[in-house]
């Protein structure tokens, strides 16, 4: 018996009929499917949210990550200096391992701002566009004293929007503890009884040497102003190194300061009444 072909006509009519069964079979709800705990690495990988928190003298944003949420909160900052280069990359570095462990941040919230000072970074300053310090800038402990150029305080506490924009995501979130990255004093400078519990368990995972005197004046520094906050405040010096050596370094130590519980702030509040 001869072989009959389908006709065109045919052939698109079975066609339709069987899109049409296909599309009237439901699909298995995602939560019926038989995942694994290895199946979870095909999945993409979470995100943090991006929050604008305000702006640089000449408009650049100030961009903080925050990943989870929970009432252990803790803060890193890199880059108040652009000529500690290390800082900014760091911070960096420890968003991109957060991105792909979110099991380090179940239950917690973490608040990465690796930029600080971005008009500094754009023009390879340590100083902001007014040629203010940040680090100089901050209130309580400001004083207009007669350091090197490199130091200046500004003309008054919080005088700069960079300053105040991290004194209101500061107020804003409350957190237990902040750690600020800088070079090259290779150390855990602490603020406080809190910070220094914090650079302890720091210095468990880095064996940097801890210490509450830098050697020298910082009046009017983010250290300072964040333990009046009765926040747990650690100042990371890094050494002079290559990013990846600070990294390899301190991966441990700010994942450990991330873990630690220190309880919240209880009565967050901003210590400037000059802006």
């Amino acid at each position: 018996m001869p072989i009959r072909l389908l006709t065109p006509a045919t052939t698109r009519l079975l066609a339709g009929l069987l899109l049409l069964i296909c599309c009237l079979i439901p699909a298995p709800a995602l939560a019926q499917l038989p995942w694994q705990a290895d199946d979870l690495n095909l999945l993409p990988p979470a995100t943090p949210a991006e929050y604008v928190f305000g702006y640089s003298v000449e408009g650049r944003p100030l961009t903080a990550y925050i990943f989870g949420e929970g009432a252990n909160v803790t803060m890193i900052f890199g880059a108040f200096h652009n000529n500690e280069p290390a800082s900014a990359a760091v911070v960096d570095l420890l968003r991109e391992y957060l991105t792909i462990h979110p099991e380090e941040w179940a239950g917690r919230t973490i608040i990465l701002v690796p930029v600080s000072n971005p008009d500094g970074v754009a023009a390879q300053s340590r100083l902001n566009a007014r040629g203010v310090d940040l680090n100089r800038n901050f209130p309580d402990t400001w004083s207009r004293t007669a350091l090197a150029v490199r130091y200046n305080p500004g003309p008054r506490p919080a005088s700069e929007p960079e300053t105040r924009a991290i004194m209101q995501l500061v107020a804003r979130f409350a957190p237990a503890k902040i750690v600020s990255l800088h070079q090259p004093f290779h150390c855990l400078n602490w603020n406080g009884a809190r910070g220094r519990a914090l650079a302890e368990e720091m210095s468990a995972h880095n064996g940097y040497t801890t210490t509450g005197d830098i050697g020298y004046p910082t009046p009017g520094s983010f250290g300072t102003y964040s333990e009046r906050l009765g926040i747990a405040m650690v100042t990371l010096e890094m050494p002079i190194d290559e990013v990846e050596v600070c990294w390899q370094q301190n991966r441990e130590a700010l994942l450990a300061a991330i873990r630690t519980e220190l309880g919240p702030v209880s009565q967050p509040r901003v210590l400037a009444k000059t802006f």
